[in-house]
């Protein structure tokens, strides 16, 4: 995955054709989302789950 900014909005590309274009205010709120999953996902995960997709 790609994120990067243009004119003011945060990009997001790929994988698998993924195109996302977030105002900052969005990328600030799924970032926060995201964090928060992660954390759940790792504390009630079985197995190895570090690698990065």
């Amino acid at each position: 995955m790609t994120v990067t900014t243009v004119e003011g909005e945060v990009v997001v590309l790929g994988p698998d054709a993924i195109g996302v274009s977030l105002t900052p205010a969005s990328a600030e709120e799924s970032a926060h989302r995201l964090l928060r999953c992660a954390e759940e996902a790792r504390r009630t995960a079985t197995g190895p789950r570090d690698e990065l997709a």
